[in-house]
């Protein structure tokens, strides 16, 4: 994934700064061991050459305060290269906590949208269900009322076609009637 690759990407970046002060700090170190090797036998081909003790001495003690400063510059240069390895690691730490962070924002955002989403289209069907049924019945009522009304008009037709035939009838039932007198 994107993410997975980002978080790669960032891990690689910060572990080759990494190496890359490392490799300063081991070339340093391999520079100041020459420099103390020729500087020390430098000084020792001179010790060499001195037949006075207190001049040896001074000399060797010279030999060991350059010995020891060039041991010092070297441990400064560990703890500035540690310092700096240290800070590359909170970088790298805090670079890969806001791409979490980001991943997880977006995750979040992800999920949150889903549930709206699937509420809204919960709400869409109730909504769509709610109206097929409320048209369903608007229908049967509908349809009902034009049975009755369809019934109501058949039975006023009927009444009123009967009205028109009684005044037949009771000429019918005269004439039956004066025929049955005879």
């Amino acid at each position: 994934t994107a993410y997975e690759n980002k978080k790669e990407r960032i891990i690689h970046e910060g572990n080759d700064q990494i190496t890359l002060l490392n490799s300063k700090l081991s070339s340093y170190r391999e520079t100041t061991q020459k420099e103390k090797l020729i500087k020390s036998r430098e000084m020792r081909d001179e010790m060499k050459s001195i037949e006075d003790e207190y001049e040896k001495e001074k000399k060797n003690h010279q030999l060991t305060q350059m010995l020891n400063q060039f041991d010092n510059e070297l441990n400064k240069q560990i703890i500035r290269t540690n310092k700096d390895i240290l800070i590359k690691k909170k970088e790298m730490h805090k670079r890969l906590l806001e791409l979490d962070h980001a991943h997880l924002k977006e995750i979040n955002e992800w999920r949150l949208k889903k549930v709206l989403y699937e509420y809204e289209k919960k709400q869409d069907f109730a909504k769509i269900d709610l109206n097929f049924n409320h048209n369903l019945s608007a229908s049967e009522l509908m349809q009902k009322s034009e049975e009755l009304t369809f019934a109501n008009s058949k039975e006023i037709l009927l009444q009123e076609h009967n009205l028109e035939l009684l005044p037949l009838e009771f000429q019918l039932i005269f004439l039956i009637c004066q025929q049955l007198r005879i």
